[in-house]
């Protein structure tokens, strides 16, 4: 079976719209080209820089990379779903190589089906580090401690709310994942499966 553009029958992976406490951002285009806008069906330029902090973290949390085929065509090295995301963070305004240059992996927790999480730590700005973590939207939620407002502070983690957003975005068809980070004081000596909690659901 495939839908109109045929995007099915070439296992291909589009980012539709990002959930956060500032509103409901749909994303333009097909396929895993980085061109188009996020427009936001409630909460106007605070929900699409609340949708541009999860594409930066799926971005980072990443091991896919996006080629340009010619013809305006793209396609990618790597897992699908991690290439509609890298096509998200275009659409949001990254450069990839840009933004993992500002902030180099130090290390990861690679994805298992065990954990069904992925996390990865990177350097940021001054000391300290950035952990993102992607993953089943129930799992991330376990994880976290809080949850982002419209301008990226921390607030009480409304687990009730995201329960409703997620079971919403399923009933429209859609594949679901969560996003969160953590502000690290320090870089750690060891980054561990036990290391990823206490974060803050994007």
């Amino acid at each position: 079976c495939s839908d109109k553009t045929g995007t099915l029958t070439r296992n291909e992976m589009t980012a539709r719209s990002v959930v956060t406490t500032a509103g409901v951002v749909d994303a333009d285009g097909a396929g895993y080209a980085p061109e188009g806008a996020l427009s936001a069906r409630q909460g106007g330029d605070v929900a699409r820089a609340a949708a541009q902090r999860v594409a930066r973290i799926g971005l980072l949390c990443n091991d896919a990379r996006l080629l340009d085929a010619g013809a305006g065509r793209w396609r990618v090295d790597g897992d699908p779903m991690e290439g509609a995301l890298l096509a998200l963070a275009g659409k949001a305004g990254f450069d990839p190589a840009a933004l993992r240059s500002a902030h180099p992996r130090l290390d990861e927790v690679p994805f298992d089906a065990a954990h069904r999480f992925m996390a990865t730590l990177h350097a940021q700005d001054g000391e300290g580090a950035l952990m993102c973590v992607k993953g089943a939207p129930e799992q991330m939620l376990a994880l976290c401690t809080a949850q982002a407002d419209g301008e990226g502070r921390e607030q009480a983690l409304d687990v009730a709310a995201w329960q409703r957003a997620i079971e919403d975005a399923g009933a429209e068809g859609q594949r679901v994942l969560g996003f969160a980070w953590r502000r690290l004081a320090r870089v750690p000596e060891r980054f561990e499966l036990k290391d990823v909690d206490d974060l803050v659901f994007a």
